[in-house]
C-alpha cells in the first residue's frame, strides 16, 4: 500500500496537512490485512494500527457487532457438527473441528491467522510473515488444486469477493468450503464471526472484532468540521487504480467523513 500522498499529488493537486492526516487515519484501516495484523502475532502489513483509549462507540451500522458475537460475556466454544451460512449465502456443514485448514487467498489467510489458527496453504501474493512456511499454491485466481489436495485439508477457506467462480472446482476436493471476504468494514466483522465459529475460536474473533470497532470509533471521533476530498491510488506507477466508493477502502473513506473523488 503506498504511503500518504505528499504535496503535488498524483493528479497534480496539492495535498495539504489536513488531507495527509485524514489519509493516514484511513491507512490505519485500509485493508483487511491491516485490520487483522495485530492478531497475527504482532506482524505488520502495509500499515500499522493505532488505538485510542476511551473512544466513543461507533454509530454507523457497519460498525455494529455482528450477530452471534458476544461483547459482555465470553462466547461459548463451538460444538460440532456445525452448519453455518457463509458469505456466498451457502449452507456449509463442518462435521468436526477443523485441524488442517487451507486458506487460498491473501484475505482468507489473514482471517485464519487473525483468530489464532494456521493454514496449510497460501497463495503466492499472501505476504503475512506467519504464513511464510505454508504451501504456495500459486495465483489466487487459479490456485493449484493438486497442491491444495496434497495438504489433506479438512476445510478450505475461499474468498467470497475474489473466488466465487472457483466453487465448482473446489467442490471436487470433497471437503467443506467456507467462503468469507471483505468488500467493506462490516464484512470484516462478519468474516471474523464466521471464522471464529467454524475454527472454534469464538472468543478470539469477538475480541478482535471489538478492538477493530473501538479503533474505528476512535478515528471517527477525530473527524473535523470540514469534509476533505480524497483520491486513493494503489499499485505501481505503471499499473495503478483508484479506489471506488463501493470498494473496501471507499467504504472506510465514507465512514471517516471524507469524500472519495
Amino acid at each position: 500500500m503506498p504511503g500518504p500522498p505528499q504535496d503535488g499529488g498524483p493528479d497534480g493537486r496539492s495535498f495539504g496537512g489536513e488531507m495527509i492526516r485524514r489519509y493516514r487515519s484511513l491507512m490505519v484501516l485500509a485493508l483487511p490485512a491491516v485490520l487483522l495484523a495485530t492478531a497475527c502475532g504482532g506482524g505488520t502489513s502495509s500499515a500499522d494500527k493505532t488505538a485510542t483509549a476511551g473512544a466513543k462507540p461507533a454509530t454507523t451500522a457497519a460498525a455494529k457487532t455482528p450477530a452471534g458475537t458476544a461483547t459482555s460475556a465470553a462466547p461459548k466454544a463451538t460444538t460440532y457438527p456445525l452448519t453455518v451460512t457463509d458469505m456466498l449465502k451457502k449452507s456449509v456443514t463442518i462435521p468436526a473441528e477443523p485441524k488442517s485448514v487451507a486458506a487460498i487467498s491473501p484475505t482468507t489467510v489473514e482471517f485464519v491467522y487473525a483468530v489464532g489458527a494456521t493454514s496449510k496453504t497460501r497463495p503466492t501474493s499472501a505476504k503475512l510473515p506467519a504464513a511464510a512456511s505454508a504451501k504456495d499454491i500459486g495465483s489466487s485466481y487459479q490456485p493449484n488444486l493438486e497442491l491444495i489436495a496434497a495438504e489433506k485439508p479438512d476445510l478450505v477457506v475461499a474468498d467470497a469477493v475474489l473466488q466465487p467462480q472457483l466453487a465448482q472446482s473446489l467442490a471436487s476436493l470433497n471437503v467443506p468450503v467456507l467462503y468469507v471476504g471483505a468488500s467493506n468494514f462490516a464484512d470484516v466483522l462478519t468474516g471474523l464471526d464466521l471464522i471464529g465459529k467454524v475454527l472454534n475460536k469464538p472468543a478470539e474473533a469477538a475480541r478482535l472484532a471489538s478492538d477493530l470497532q473501538t479503533k474505528l470509533a476512535a478515528l471517527k471521533a477525530k473527524e473535523g468540521t470540514t469534509k476533505p476530498k480524497v483520491l486513493i491510488l494503489n499499485g505501481a506507477p505503471q499499473d495503478f487504480y483508484a479506489a471506488k466508493p463501493e470498494s473496501y477502502v471507499g467504504d472506510l473513506v465514507l465512514q471517516l467523513g471524507a469524500d472519495n473523488v
